[in-house]
Formats: C-alpha cells, sequence, structure tokens
C-alpha cells in the first residue's frame, strides 16, 4: 500500500472506504466503537484542524487526528 492515504490526510466533503487500521489494541476498540472498521465508508464533514468529524452511517462521531492518521482509506 505504497499509494495509500489515511483519513487525516482527506478533505472535508470527501467519500472514502477504510481498507484498515493501523493502530494498537485500546486505538482499534475506540474506533470500532464509534464505528471507523475496515469496509466501512465515511463522510468527512469537517477537518478544521482538530478532530475530523466524519459520517458513518447515520452517526456523526469525531475522530482525533492522531486516530485518524492510523486509518488507512480510499
Amino acid at each position: 500500500m505504497s499509494h495509500s492515504k489515511t483519513l487525516q490526510t482527506v478533505g472535508t466533503g470527501q467519500t472514502v472506504f477504510v481498507l484498515a487500521v493501523n493502530a494498537a489494541e485500546a486505538e482499534l476498540q475506540r474506533l470500532e466503537s464509534i464505528g471507523v472498521l475496515p469496509g466501512v465508508e465515511l463522510d468527512v464533514l469537517a477537518d478544521n484542524g482538530g478532530p475530523i468529524l466524519v459520517a458513518v452511517g447515520e452517526a456523526r462521531v469525531a475522530v482525533e487526528r492522531e486516530l485518524a492518521a492510523s486509518v488507512i482509506v480510499a
């Protein structure tokens, strides 16, 4: 995945598909608890330099930038 991008690098208004999550167990559990998992489609609603607001289905969740850097998307 040399050309992969992360959730942290996606701009507002983009729709992405989660390919993988490269994080420690605690971070994986946090992402799983908010529905950010491989195979899920995310709509990036806002990225203003802080946590990234995404839509996961009908839910709206904020993903910390550090966590967003571990979410590989396409």
